[in-house]
């Protein structure tokens, strides 16, 4: 009896692991996105990737 309880605390302990780490994965993808698309922007906006005209870049500035 107390084997078998053990080797079930176990078999839940092992999937709650699993578990935490796909609610990370679910909470810090949205905000790698919101990231991604800033840095996309930031680079959009400097002079160094120079893919809008200089216009373009005050206007996407603010």
């Amino acid at each position: 009896k107390r084997e078998m309880d053990r080797v079930l605390f176990q078999k839940l302990m092992s999937e709650g692991r699993e578990s935490l780490l796909e609610t990370l994965k679910f909470a810090v993808l949205p905000i790698a996105k919101v990231f991604t698309m800033c840095f996309l922007g930031f680079l959009m906006a400097s002079k160094y990737v120079n893919i809008l005209p200089a216009n373009g870049r005050k206007l996407l500035n603010g």
